[in-house]
Order: structure tokens, then C-alpha cells, then sequence
């Protein structure tokens, strides 16, 4: 019974994560309070600081998280997700595109995931029930971008 005090008390049941920045060195400020609010809520304990990636490459692969700007970043010259970032998906990538896309631009991104993935599925609004938003468990919805609403693409 001590020992589950302890433990509980340490801070060790918190996952520690740091987000990957893919060439935007602005995020920093965004960084500071949404870490703040993620491991208030949350049992992520979301770090402040942000790395800072300037060149994509093999190691960009081996981060649990990355936050990218645009969905240019990731794909090929055809619009679809290189075969790096669709094997890192594959494994567990979680990626964040903090910009604007169509529908059209995301399913063509995707292509490469769902046929790899064999799993009918497609870009969604994230549901009230999904897990993403059970880990924001003080929130009813995700707020809107310029009116569009944050989309999702599970497939495991």
C-alpha cells in the first residue's frame, strides 16, 4: 500500500513526451501553455521546449510525435505520404498538420496508410467518444480552426 503511495506521489505514472517540430522555430510560445494544459488534465506530461527539426531524415523517424505545418512536409510530389512516414504511422507516429487542408488533399496524403493498413477508413471529425478527446476529459468538443473542425484518421 506504501509503495503504490510512493509511486503515485513520484510523478512516475505520468508519461513524459516531447513534441518534434518539423522546420517552423515559431512554436515555441504555442508550446509553453499547451503543455501546461495537456499535463493538467491529462497523464501526459507534455514538455515545454519543442525539438526543432530542420532536416528530415531517418532519425525524424524514430520520434513518437511530430508536429508539422503543412502536409507537403511528409509527401511526395504526388500529394501521397513518403514511404518513411507511412511506415512510421504504421508503427504508432502520432502526427499533428497544424494547417489548413482540403478533404481531397487529405485522402490523397492517406492513400499510402489505407492500403497498407488494409482497414476500410477515412478522415473524420474527431467524435465526443473518441479516446483523443477522453484525455481531454474537461472538454465537450475540440474548437474549430477558421470553422473547420479537427479531422482524424484511424486505422488500428
Amino acid at each position: 500500500m506504501v509503495f503504490a503511495g510512493i509511486f503515485s506521489w513520484s510523478g512516475l505514472s505520468k508519461a513524459g513526451v516531447q513534441i518534434s517540430v518539423i522546420n517552423d522555430q515559431n512554436q515555441n510560445s504555442i508550446f509553453n501553455e499547451l503543455s501546461k494544459e495537456v499535463s493538467s488534465r491529462t497523464s501526459i506530461d507534455l514538455l515545454a521546449s519543442v525539438e526543432t527539426i530542420k532536416l528530415i531524415d531517418k532519425k525524424t523517424f524514430e520520434r513518437p510525435w511530430l508536429w508539422i505545418k503543412s502536409p507537403a512536409q511528409l509527401a511526395t510530389s504526388t500529394g501521397k505520404f513518403t514511404q518513411e512516414a507511412t511506415i512510421w504511422m504504421l508503427r504508432g507516429g502520432f502526427l499533428v498538420i497544424d494547417g489548413p487542408a482540403t478533404e481531397e488533399s487529405l485522402r490523397r496524403l492517406s492513400e499510402p496508410l489505407v492500403s497498407a493498413s488494409n482497414v476500410k477508413t477515412n478522415w473524420s471529425t474527431v467524435p465526443p467518444d473518441h479516446e483523443f478527446m477522453r484525455s481531454f476529459y474537461l472538454l465537450n468538443s475540440l474548437p474549430s480552426c477558421k470553422g473547420t473542425p479537427w479531422k482524424i484518421l484511424t486505422f488500428d
